[in-house]
């Protein structure tokens, strides 16, 4: 009877245990379901993140340096269980890091697993149009912009047309009073960042050149006479200067003029070029542009005056590439002629402004797989 006992309790030990064991290798079952799930989820938010930065339009929200900055609790669907948190931060320029944890619960159990990533964003700016303005800008009389095939005008503010005024190409702006001639079609739109500040764009005193990293060259004098243009150790012949400059008798400029510091180009009459290098802008006035009566001046490549176009005496003005202005556009005391006709190829600047830089394609610099945290 003893014997009979004790077999019937060992057998209950057995049994218990066997339960035991069966109910563990399901809660690892489950568990290991969970981390997989969780595994699936972290890696899935570092690559939502990565399509945002690819992609900022397409982002929900973006904050005031303008890329997505991750978000908690992000489902991936309803058939997807479980939620993801992302934190995406930016290092520094079109570099930037990425951490996602994903999280999946079930009962009172929760698995969580963060997986990251170090990526840069390879980015280009873009210019588009052939006159951007960062505020209203009155197309005056004697003045044409041309764009054929895309947007003539683009700009935060109203694009004003005067009586002898001419636009041929399409008008992107906030606003339209058109008492001249608009051969396009205009679509109304608040853009609050068509031109890059005066701060986010590039300090081409030192630039990048087949490769190369060069150092522009400063002006000996505040007067340009004759030929500025590339040598062995400035090779896209950049030159810049701190105060008012003056493109004189003969001055022909192959490659970049910069002015910083709000100086003034004075442009003295005669005939004047200006052609910049591939890949580099032309003019980059912090001040205004200001033609002398007689003058004529051609400028093959992007135009940026942070402060317009002033004056009062009839001159000519040719940009073949684009303008942009800052703070101000065409002064309406101006009487000169202005021709502006739109070239992708001579404003193709890829790093004028790393702020305002659309993005092309991602390179993964640095991954980190998931894992338990």
């Amino acid at each position: 009877m003893v014997l009979v006992v004790a077999l019937m309790g060992a057998a209950a030990i057995m049994s218990y245990a066997v339960l035991g064991s069966s109910l563990m290798r399901a809660q690892a079952a489950g568990n290991n379901a969970r981390a997989r799930a969780a595994d699936a989820l972290a890696e899935s938010g570092v690559g939502v993140a990565m399509y945002y930065l690819q992609n900022p339009a397409s982002a929900p929200t973006l904050n005031a340096d303008g890329y997505w900055p991750g978000a908690n609790n992000l489902s991936l669907g309803t058939s997807v269980p479980g939620t993801v948190n992302v934190t995406v931060s930016r290092v520094t320029g079109t570099t930037y890091t990425i951490s996602s944890t994903g999280r999946v619960s079930s009962g009172g159990d929760t698995v969580q697993r963060t997986a990251g990533a170090t990526v840069l964003v390879n980015a280009a700016f873009k210019v588009l149009e052939g006159l951007t303005s960062g505020t209203n800008i009155t197309i005056v009389d004697r003045m044409t912009v041309t764009n054929l095939l895309g947007t003539a005008v683009r700009s935060n503010g109203t694009v004003t047309i005067s009586s002898l005024g001419r636009i041929t190409g399409n008008v992107l702006a906030g606003g339209l009073s058109n008492g001249g001639v608009l051969s396009g079609i205009f679509t109304p739109s608040v853009i609050s960042n068509a031109v890059p500040t005066a701060s986010q764009i590039k300090d081409f005193r030192t630039y990048t050149y087949n490769d190369q990293t060069y150092s522009a060259q400063k002006l000996n004098s505040n007067t340009i006479t004759g030929t500025l243009g590339p040598t062995p150790s400035n090779p896209a012949g950049v030159y810049w200067n701190d105060t008012a400059t003056t493109l004189g008798a003969l001055a022909v400029v192959n490659g970049t003029l910069i002015l910083r510091n709000g100086a003034t180009l004075n442009v003295s009459s005669g005939n004047k070029v200006v052609t910049a290098a591939a890949g580099m802008p032309a003019l980059v006035i912090d001040g205004s542009l200001r033609p002398a009566g007689g003058s004529v001046l051609t400028v093959n490549g992007l135009v940026y005056a942070r402060q317009g176009i002033t004056g009062l005496a009839l001159s000519t003005l040719v940009i073949n590439g684009s303008i942009m202005f800052g703070e101000a556009g065409v002064a309406s005391t101006y009487r000169g002629a202005i021709t502006v006709l739109y070239n992708a190829a001579s404003t193709a600047v890829p790093d004028f402004s790393t702020e305002l830089a659309t993005p092309q394609s991602i390179k993964v610099l640095s991954w980190n797989p998931s894992g338990i945290n």
